[in-house]
């Protein structure tokens, strides 16, 4: 009977479960062993920023950013009876340009010195380009307020 590398077959039984031994493949004829360049992690914080206003972030040249989450806190005041109507994630991949919208959400409540807050946290998968630009930006329907903003990812070799 072959062992698999978790899994083993015994015969008349039902299927079994039992770690055996790790059986690693080996490299085909005639090709080589390639080192794995290991991704860089990174985060970046904006910090008190105002509303309708890009934050932005240079990706820096040779290396690629992969986002995997990103955060918004956004407050406004109550008298001017604004609004943050979304949040953005701008982003370049092979020359296109485009931005990502995120809903507010709920309003928090007072915060900041400011009568509302909102707060998005998303987990997700954006790309951009070495050499361009991130930008993060917290829209409100009149400017007032402002917007802390981040993200967590990685950059890879982007040659």
């Amino acid at each position: 009977m072959k062992l698999n590398k978790y899994l083993s077959i015994a015969a008349g039984c039902a299927l079994a479960c039992v770690v055996t031994q790790q059986v690693w493949a080996r490299p085909l004829p005639g090709t080589k062993a390639v080192e794995f360049d290991p991704a860089e992690p990174a985060q970046w914080e904006c910090g008190a920023t105002n509303m309708n206003q890009f934050a932005l972030f240079p990706v820096p040249s040779g290396k690629r950013l992969v986002i995997e989450s990103v955060w918004f806190e956004g407050a406004t005041d109550t008298e001017s009876l604004s609004a943050i109507v979304g949040f953005n994630v701008r982003t370049t991949v092979n020359g296109t340009t485009v931005e990502h919208r995120f809903n507010p959400g709920a309003e928090l409540g007072p915060g900041g010195g400011y009568g509302r807050t909102y707060r998005v946290d998303k987990q997700l998968r954006l790309y951009a380009d070495p050499g361009t630009e991130l930008g993060l930006i917290g829209l409100n329907s009149n400017s007032s307020g402002e917007y802390n903003c981040g993200w967590s990812g990685y950059f890879m070799d982007g040659s």
